[in-house]
């Protein structure tokens, strides 16, 4: 069977005959299915449900995966139910899914392996799994950093998956007081006061750990050693911590993927891994 999607865990090829290992297109995801947490607005006499203004929630979601183990003899057999079985079963599992050259990844964990199936002693078995992506959306495996971005709106291509991103991280260029990041589409942001950033330092905000802190490095992405806290200068208003929720519209014809976000206080970069549904 041609494979022209490639699936692994912590670096494993799923797909490898050698190993008696032979992934089937049926009961094997090709795409991950999405679920949306919802709690409708339901108004008595009124037909559907009323808009809620809130941003959608992305449930975990699920990736089915079925094998043919094939092999000579029952002890090579054996050996290969071992071996993929040790492969599903390690705590801290990365599933990655590659498709036309295109890597993207996401951190997963064994939910279930079924009994096998279609048994034929000393030649084959069928055996299927469920992973759970506990973070539901695939992920860059390298980062994106923009250019230099003065105070105002951009319009960013180069962060724009088809999912939302809750983990990017703002640096501003000293000096600054006061800086702000707004995510056009999404409405969140983050708001920073305080002091310390003097010309030669950088401030970043990291709004997945709710995090700030400035450093002498323009690369201390991380708030690594050297770093000087700045949390208690950080918040957010309006519909919560900065999200960089990708906007897909058409122009002339062409459908275009983009990140709108206004910023103020100075110039900064943006670091982020896109996210994909």
């Amino acid at each position: 069977m041609a494979h022209p999607i490639t699936k692994r865990v912590n670096g494993i090829d799923l797909h490898n005959p050698e190993r008696g290992w032979s992934l089937q297109e049926n009961g094997t995801s090709a795409r991950v299915a999405r679920t949306v947490r919802r709690a409708p607005l339901v108004i008595g006499g009124r037909h559907g449900s009323a808009p809620t203004g809130r941003l959608p929630v992305y449930e975990e979601a699920s990736v089915s995966l079925t094998w043919l183990l094939m092999a000579d003899t029952q002890a090579g057999l054996e050996d290969a139910y071992r071996d993929l079985v040790g492969v599903l079963s390690v705590p801290g599992l990365v599933y990655q899914h590659e498709a036309a050259g295109v890597v993207t990844e996401a951190p997963a964990e064994l939910v279930s392996l079924t009994e096998p199936t279609d048994f034929t002693a000393g030649r084959l078995m069928r055996v299927s799994a469920i992973l759970s992506l506990t973070d539901p959306f695939l992920r860059d495996v390298e980062y994106t950093t923009t250019g230099e971005l003065s105070a105002g709106t951009h319009e960013l291509t180069q962060l724009a998956g088809t999912a939302p991103i809750r983990d990017a991280v703002v640096r501003f260029t000293g000096p600054t007081t006061h800086v702000t990041v707004l995510d056009v589409v999404s409405g969140t942001q983050l708001e920073w006061i305080g002091s310390g950033v003097t010309s030669d330092r950088y401030l970043y905000l990291d709004p997945a750990r709710m995090a700030a802190w400035h450093s002498a490095s323009d690369t201390a992405w991380d708030g690594s050693t050297g770093s000087v806290g700045a949390s208690g200068g950080l918040d957010y208003a309006g519909a919560g911590p900065l999200q960089l929720w990708p906007y897909t519209g058409e122009v002339a014809g062409v459908i275009v993927r983009q990140v709108q976000l206004t910023t103020t206080g100075g110039s900064c970069v943006i670091r982020a891994r896109r996210a994909w549904l």
